[in-house]
C-alpha cells in the first residue's frame, strides 16, 4: 500500500510543472521565454494497439500530448470548445522521470480508465497502468510531434475468446474534421485486424478465430545448369565386351565366322540401342558444377536477391527463416533476416513492416577474384564461388492508421555466392551503403 503522506508530497511537487500539461494551467516558459506548446500533426491524434496472448491482454493508448493532456481537465473545461481549441499545453520531453510518469498515471491515466470501458470474455475489467512513457520524436507514432503512451494491462491464464473496448474520451480527437480512433489488434504479436472507433460507434469486440494455415508460394532453389551425373551403361558395356570376344573368336575360327559375325552385329546393335537400359548413375554433383558466365552470374544473383524479399511475404518469424534457407547459407540466415527486417520496419508506424512494391537494381559489377573480406563458412571452402557488388532500391509501402506511408531503401553491398552442392546461395554479405527516404501518401 502506498504511503498517503508520500503521495500528497508527490502531488504537491508535481502540481507546478504539470499544471499546464495535465491540469490546464498557464504553460511554463522555455529557455528563451516562449511558451512551450505542441500543436497537432497532420495525422490521427490518437491510436490504440491491443495485444492479446495467453499471458496478458494489453491496451496501448498512444496520443499526441496536445490531445491527451486535456483529458484530465475539469468537466467544465472539457466542455468549452473554445478552450479546447486554443489552450496550449506544456510539452514533456523524453525521457520523463518516474515522478512525472506517476503524475500522468494519476491524472490522464485515471481519466482513460474512468472514461472508457474494457472487457475480456464479456466481463468488464479494470486494467492497471503498467507503464507511461514519452517516446522520442523519431521513435514516436506521430513523426515530429510530442506524444505520450499509456500501457494498460490485465494478466490472463489462457488466451481469451473476446477482447472489447468502448471509448468515451473524445476531447481533441479530431482528424480531417472527424472524430475517430483506429484500433489494431495483435494476436501473439502477429497482426490480426484494424477497426475504427467513432462517437456514434465507440465500441468494438475482437473475437478469436482459429488461424488457417496460409499456403505461401514456395521459394525455389537457384540453378544455372542442372549438374549431370556420369551414367555407366552396364548393358551396353556387357554387349560390347561379348561382341569383342565374338569378333576375336571369329578371327581364329574361320568356319564359325559367319555366325559369329551375326552375333557381333546383334551385340553391337544391342549395345547402341540399350545404352540407357540397365544404366547406373554415378553422382558427381560437386565436380559437375562449373563457374557461371558473367551473364549467368547476374541472373543467379537476381533470383537470389528477389528470394530474400519474397521470404518476408510470410508473417511469422519461423516461416521467414524457413524460406530464407533456400537462398542463404545456414550461418548467414540470422544476420540477413535482421538486416532486411530492420530496413523494412517503419518505427514511426508502430513497427509495421513495409510491403515491398518494387526492387530496382541500379548498378552492379563482378569481381575477378573472391574478395578476402567476404569470409564464408569453412565448410564451403573450395566450392564454386563468385563475388559481386550490387546496388539497388527497395520501394515499400505500409497502410497504417488510415493513411499510407512509403519508404525507399537505398542499398549497396558486396556478396559472395557459393554453390553448396545443391544450389547457389548467398554465403557472405558486406553492406557498404544504406539510406532511406520516408514519405506520406
Amino acid at each position: 500500500m502506498r504511503n498517503p503522506v508520500a503521495v500528497l508530497i508527490l502531488a504537491a511537487a508535481l502540481a507546478a510543472p504539470l499544471a499546464a500539461s495535465v491540469g490546464g494551467g498557464v504553460p511554463s516558459r522555455g529557455s528563451e521565454g516562449e511558451p512551450r506548446s505542441s500543436a497537432p500533426h497532420a495525422g490521427l491524434p490518437c491510436v490504440i494497439e491491443i495485444g492479446v496472448s495467453s499471458r496478458v491482454v494489453e491496451w496501448v493508448v498512444m496520443a499526441e500530448q496536445f490531445t491527451a493532456f486535456c483529458w484530465s481537465w475539469s468537466e467544465a473545461e472539457r466542455a468549452d470548445e473554445q478552450l479546447l481549441a486554443s489552450r496550449p499545453i506544456e510539452i514533456l520531453n523524453a525521457p520523463i522521470s518516474a515522478e512525472q510518469a506517476e503524475a500522468l498515471k494519476t491524472t490522464v491515466g485515471a481519466r482513460i480508465l474512468a472514461g472508457n470501458r474494457f472487457s475480456i470474455d464479456g466481463e468488464v475489467v479494470r486494467p492497471s497502468i503498467a507503464t507511461v512513457r514519452v517516446p522520442r520524436k523519431e521513435d514516436s507514432n506521430f513523426p515530429g510531434t510530442d506524444s505520450v503512451e499509456f500501457v494498460l494491462r490485465v494478466p490472463v491464464t489462457e488466451r481469451p475468446d473476446t477482447v472489447g473496448i468502448e471509448w468515451g474520451v473524445w476531447e481533441r480527437v479530431v482528424w480531417k474534421e472527424q472524430r475517430r480512433i483506429p484500433i489494431q489488434f495483435n494476436l501473439e504479436d502477429v497482426f490480426s485486424t484494424v477497426q475504427t472507433l467513432a462517437p456514434d460507434e465507440p465500441g468494438y469486440t475482437w473475437r478469436y478465430v482459429p488461424e488457417e494455415d496460409v499456403e505461401l508460394e514456395p521459394i525455389g532453389t537457384v540453378q544455372v545448369r542442372e549438374p549431370r551425373p556420369y551414367v555407366l551403361p552396364i548393358l551396353s558395356l556387357v554387349c560390347l565386351f561379348l561382341a569383342v570376344g565374338a569378333a576375336v573368336a571369329g578371327y581364329y575360327a574361320k568356319k564359325a565366322r559367319p555366325v559369329l559375325s551375326v552375333i557381333v552385329v546383334v551385340l553391337a546393335t544391342t549395345a547402341f540401342l540399350g545404352r540407357s537400359m540397365l544404366a547406373v548413375e554415378i553422382p558427381t554433383r560437386e565436380q559437375a558444377v562449373a563457374l557461371p558466365t558473367d551473364r549467368e552470374a547476374v541472373a543467379i544473383f537476381e533470383a537470389l536477391h528477389q528470394n530474400l524479399y519474397t521470404a518476408f511475404d510470410a508473417k511469422k518469424e519461423q516461416q521467414i527463416y524457413d524460406r530464407l534457407q533456400s537462398t542463404v547459407t545456414s550461418d548467414l540466415v540470422r544476420n540477413l533476416y535482421l538486416e532486411i527486417h530492420q530496413s523494412l520496419v517503419m518505427r514511426n508506424e508502430a513497427g509495421a513492416v513495409c510491403e515491398v512494391l518494387e526492387l530496382r537494381e541500379t548498378e552492379h559489377s563482378l569481381f575477378a577474384e573472391p574478395q578476402p573480406w567476404l569470409a564464408v563458412d569453412d565448410a564451403l571452402a573450395g566450392r564454386p564461388r563468385f563475388d559481386l557488388e550490387w546496388a539497388w532500391e527497395a520501394e515499400g509501402r505500409v497502410a497504417h492508421w488510415g493513411h499510407e506511408h512509403f519508404r525507399t531503401n537505398v542499398h549497396r553491398a558486396e556478396f559472395a555466392i557459393v554453390h553448396d552442392g545443391e544450389s547457389w546461395k548467398i554465403a557472405a554479405m558486406e553492406t557498404t551503403e544504406h539510406d532511406r527516404k520516408d514519405r506520406d501518401g
